[in-house]
């Protein structure tokens, strides 16, 4: 199985989701237990935008996982696609439980800030990021905490904090400036590619 399984994860990279999906199913006709082919068929839905079934996997993934740094995973997806199915407060829920189980994961701040935005905890969402930027190892996250704070301060119509932060931001990665950090709170898309990171994170632990 662990050939069709890494074959299902390159669909998957390859946005080749149908051809993904059916390697996923192979798996799971021989062993209805296999979580990697479950979250795989996850993250497919995910990415086709079916919310609902993307969820209905994510919950398999969850209850069969035993080792926490993978269920925090399962829980990140699940709330990737709870975000994008515009259910905020549910997606809040499972990235605290994804804290919980992984606290020191510096994705699953940025994601939960970004929803606590998006539910106008502005406080909350302030925190995440400030914790985010005490904690950040590279330019890269220190640039997406900063955004992420200004994105909330402009929010909030503190202009000139917002402002100062953009700049940081800019003065971190430049070369990132105008892509994945100055998204909306609303909408969360370009954030599914920590999914993958948290995913090899547990990788590591197995």
């Amino acid at each position: 199985m662990r050939a069709l399984n890494g074959r299902g994860y390159v669909h998957w990279a390859l946005d080749q989701y149908d051809a993904a999906l059916a390697d996923y199913d192979r798996v799971l006709e021989a062993d209805s237990s296999d979580i990697e082919a479950v979250s795989g068929r996850a993250d497919c839905f995910m990415a086709m935008d079916r919310h609902a079934e993307a969820i209905a996997e994510y919950t398999c993934a969850i209850g069969m996982e035993q080792d926490p740094t993978a269920r925090a995973v399962h829980h990140c997806g699940r709330a990737v696609s709870f975000n994008l199915a515009d259910q905020l407060e549910e997606a809040l829920a499972d990235y605290d439980e994804a804290i919980r189980l992984s606290p020191d994961n510096a994705h699953i701040l940025l994601n939960r800030g970004h929803v606590l935005h998006g539910l106008e905890r502005y406080e909350a969402a302030l925190a995440d990021f400030n914790a985010l930027l005490d904690r950040a190892e590279n330019q890269a996250e220190r640039a997406q905490a900063f955004a992420g704070r200004a994105d909330v301060l402009r929010a909030q119509e503190r202009c000139e904090e917002a402002l100062a932060d953009y700049d940081r931001a800019i003065d971190e990665d430049p070369d990132n400036a105008v892509t994945e950090y100055w998204i909306p709170a609303e909408d969360l898309r370009e954030l599914n590619d920590n999914i993958v990171g948290l995913i090899e994170l547990a990788a590591e632990h197995h």
